[in-house]
């Protein structure tokens, strides 16, 4: 079942799984960048896709 955040979110929530795991796609998250911010506990950690269209998480 697709969830579409109406609060101006830039990812779709996706319930996959009886885990209930939330998927992001990727082009919602970058819309279009190359490399985004992803704050977490007041530290920056930068999301990277690669020129092969890999994924690199740096902090």
């Amino acid at each position: 079942m697709d969830n579409k955040s109406n609060s101006g979110s830039i990812a779709y929530r996706l319930s996959a799984t009886s885990a209930k795991r939330l998927t992001y796609q990727s082009g919602a998250l970058f819309q279009g960048e190359k490399s985004i911010i992803i704050k977490h506990q007041d530290k920056h950690y930068f999301l990277q896709i690669t020129k092969s269209g890999k994924l690199i998480l740096t902090k």
